[in-house]
């Protein structure tokens, strides 16, 4: 696993290049470390389930630069539009159908603008699964994710050093049907 610091030279074009190649990146989000991909290759998101050891029938988050973003591929009802307008960026994650496609999953726009930064640099959302082995503990600083995936025959590919981070409660997780919200993960917003 390649790691590269946010002030590096090279870092947008390693960034974007490990993406594009469907490869896997460790990245800062509000919450720990996650592992990003491009949720649209299949080969990506089998990456992540490997390097995880997780069970496929486990849904990977989202997140995406802006609400603009995430309406390019999902679509959202009234509902979920103002709840989106009034907590974005923020810890809520919104469960979504994907355009054109009868695939739901949760999504969210992050406040840590690096994160946005790179969903908005490389043109989708990106899946932001917490970066460690199934049924570990989160990561929380770069040494932590190192440790994590020291040993495995599976790694990420590039591992983004922006230091420790805080730590914090995951994203509230709801879902609307029928016009009624329910919540499926209690985080930080109550709705």
């Amino acid at each position: 696993m390649e790691i590269i610091k946010r002030k590096a030279k090279n870092f947008w074009p390693k960034v974007i290049a490990v993406l594009k190649n469907k490869g896997v990146i460790v990245f800062p989000t509000d919450t720990a470390y996650g592992l990003g991909a491009d949720f649209l290759s299949n080969r990506a998101i089998n990456n992540i389930y490997r390097i995880k050891n997780r069970p496929k029938s486990k849904k990977i988050g989202l997140v995406a630069a802006s609400l603009k973003q995430i309406k390019k591929f999902f679509r959202l009802n009234p509902k979920e539009l103002s709840l989106a307008k009034k907590h974005w960026p923020g810890p809520l994650t919104i469960i979504l159908p994907l355009k054109n496609k009868k695939i739901k999953l949760g999504v969210r726009v992050p406040r840590l603008a690096l994160a946005r930064q790179i969903c908005g640099r490389y043109g989708r959302p990106l899946t932001a699964t917490s970066a460690n082995i199934a049924g570990e503990n989160e990561s929380y600083a770069p040494s932590e994710v190192l440790k994590q995936f020291r040993r495995r025959k599976y790694q990420p590919d590039l591992l983004i050093d922006a230091g420790r981070l805080k730590k914090e409660k995951p994203s509230t997780l709801i879902v609307c049907k029928n016009n009624q919200i329910k919540t499926i993960r209690p985080g930080p917003i109550k709705i």
